[in-house]
This record gives structure tokens, sequence and C-alpha cells, in this order.
């Protein structure tokens, strides 16, 4: 697959020591150490050392195309997705699309259709997960540049994310309000 020379440029052990602590709360069911952190972005592939050093032995980080991954449904197995994705390109613009796709497939049904109407099986059921403590959707902390917050793909992906959210949580139906907000917020979800 093409990369371009600007692509390769690591993302320092500074950016990495500052979301540790998010990274320890993502791994609060087990340990940091067993935390399986997925970078799909290569580069010089230095993430592994970078992590490891911080306590983070878990890392997925291999020389693949992860377009090539997405289209194949190969994408490794992982807990959370860390990166800072190429500048060059359509890179951040097709990670977010990514993001929010796998968001999607998780809550499924109502979420996926925009809420409403009777809630399909997926989403009842990834709720009691969430309320009982179960699986809730893959965390993914990104790396960007303070500038990339000022662009269109930026606030269309929070707008995004907000929609999903808002979906699942009118799918409540009947329910106690605020019963998936307060899962979420307890165990520090991506939502």
């Amino acid at each position: 697959f093409d990369t371009e020379y600007s692509d390769h440029f690591e993302t320092p052990r500074r950016a990495y020591a500052d979301v540790l602590p998010l990274l320890e709360v993502v791994a609060a069911r087990s340990s940091l150490a067993q935390l399986v952190v997925y970078d799909p972005y290569y580069c010089q592939g230095r993430v592994k050392q970078l992590l490891r050093e911080l306590g983070c032995l878990n890392v997925v980080n291999a020389n693949r195309d992860f377009y090539a991954d997405i289209a194949a449904a190969r994408v490794p197995s992982h807990d959370c997705l860390l990166t800072n994705p190429p500048y060059s390109a359509e890179h951040k613009q097709k990670l977010l699309a990514y993001i929010v796709a796998e968001q999607r497939a998780y809550w499924g049904g109502a979420a996926a259709e925009g809420g409403g109407g009777r809630e399909p099986a997926p989403t009842k059921r990834r709720r009691t997960q969430a309320r009982a403590g179960g699986a809730l959707p893959k965390p993914f902390l990104l790396l960007m540049p303070a500038w990339a917050a000022k662009s269109e793909y930026w606030r269309a992906f929070l707008r995004q994310l907000a929609a999903l959210r808002q979906s699942v949580v009118a799918a409540e139906d009947g329910e106690e309000g605020g019963a998936l907000e307060r899962a979420v917020g307890e165990e520090g979800g991506a939502l």
C-alpha cells in the first residue's frame, strides 16, 4: 500500500504518557498489562516500544493496510483503539468514519436506524449488559493536533456520535430515563 513521507513521523512518548490515566480506566476490569491496545497506523513501529515502557504489554501495531483490513473484516481484536492518524490524504476522515461505524454496529438496531419505534433485540441486550457492568463499546483515544478540532470533518464526527448517543438513549422506551447514560458515565465509555 502507498504511503507518504510525512506519514512516518512517530508520536512522542509524552503523548502516550498523557493518555496513560485513560488507558488505566479502560483496563480497570483487568490490568494495564493485559489491555490489548490497537494502533492501526504503523509509521516506524515505535508505538509498541513506547507503550510497553509505560506498562501496556499487549500492543497490536503491524505494517498492514488498515483500510484493506476494514474491507476484509480483518481488524485485529483489541480492547482500545489508540492512534495518531497520518496527516496526509484523508486518513483522519477514514478513521473517524470507521469509529462511527463500529459504534453503530455495537449498539445495533435503533441506534443504527436513528431510534424510534420498537427496539430491536441487539440494542436492548447491549443496554442490559452496560447496566450490569458488562461490555461497553470499545473506547478510542485519538492523538490529534488541536487544529483538527476546527475542521468540518471533526465537527461532523462529533455530531454523528451525539446523534448515535441520542438514538440509544431514546430507545430506552419506558425504562427509567438515563440508565444508559449512568452506565456509560460510570465506566468511562466512548459515547
